[in-house]
């Protein structure tokens, strides 16, 4: 077979669904796959090409981010040619790029990627002739801002002062929250937006009894977003966002509580939403 019909050096993994435990969901298929192993999970929900070692779970802090191109919506065909052109060209070969994810029921065909910013710029650039010449764009999976540490970017790079008076504490709790739940809420915290943007810093996130996430917020970089409210507007409006989100991605309706209060040693409360 020419090097374009089978993939030597990655594994071929299906996702089963979308709900439940992304891991579990996984399904590992083969290695080396052929281009008719691709063809025939056609009508799976998502399939991946992976380097030995690597799974598509956002958890990974190996993972710098997604290349992808502005052309959203491809046919079937289109990917398998997609992904042939992949194959032919050096980039299939590059070490940063680690996941291909094709999906023929969102018809979408992305990259996932290791490194730094300028790796990302370099693949980007790369993916242009992948993309049929369409505008490539590269996702992020972290808010480089963050530093990282222990499984949770503890604090953003210029937050040294966790003692400011002028911050509030919004706490996240659950007498039990899975790891689903975590990872979900995980996933939350790290895109860019604008209900992320006032956090300076956060505990780590670990799932089981008693589970609790205190995110120091600073009202004065509330963004553009909130600038048309006074600071206990924006306060409520913030944690009540929040916890709309959570419940949402962690399709839980009960067992969260999502407590405000003032960053002093008593954690004084100020309201709970």
């Amino acid at each position: 077979m020419s090097n374009d019909t089978i993939f030597t050096g990655w594994d071929l993994v299906f996702q089963a669904t979308e709900r439940g435990n992304w891991r579990n969901s996984l399904r590992f298929i083969k290695s080396n796959p052929t281009i008719e192993d691709l063809a025939a999970g056609h009508k799976q929900r998502n399939y991946y090409l992976c380097r030995p070692g690597f799974l598509p779970i956002w958890e990974d802090y190996r993972y710098y981010g997604m290349v992808y191109s502005q052309k959203y919506y491809i046919n079937n065909n289109e990917l398998i040619q997609m992904v042939q052109r992949f194959m032919r060209d050096p980039m299939s070969q590059d070490e940063n790029v680690v996941i291909v994810r094709c999906s023929p029921t969102k018809q979408t065909f992305k990259l996932w990627i290791t490194g730094d910013e300028m790796d990302a710029e370099r693949l980007k650039n790369a993916f242009t002739y992948i993309s049929d010449g369409n505008v490539v764009k590269v996702r992020p999976v972290f808010d480089t801002t963050w530093t990282n540490n222990t499984g949770f970017p503890v604090k953003r790079k210029t937050f040294n002062n966790f003692n400011d008076p002028s911050l509030c504490i919004l706490s996240i709790s659950h007498e039990a929250a899975s790891a689903y739940a975590v990872a979900k809420i995980f996933e939350a915290l790290v895109f860019h937006d604008p209900i992320c943007k006032p956090i300076r810093a956060g505990n780590e996130l670990r799932p089981g009894p008693n589970f609790l996430l205190e995110l120091y917020i600073d009202p004065k970089e509330r963004g553009q977003t909130f600038q048309k409210f006074e600071t206990d507007e924006f306060l409520v409006l913030l944690v009540a966002e929040w916890k709309r989100r959570v419940l949402k991605v962690c399709d839980m309706k009960r067992g969260f509580r999502f407590v405000c209060s003032e960053n002093d040693s008593d954690r004084t409360f100020m309201f709970e939403v």
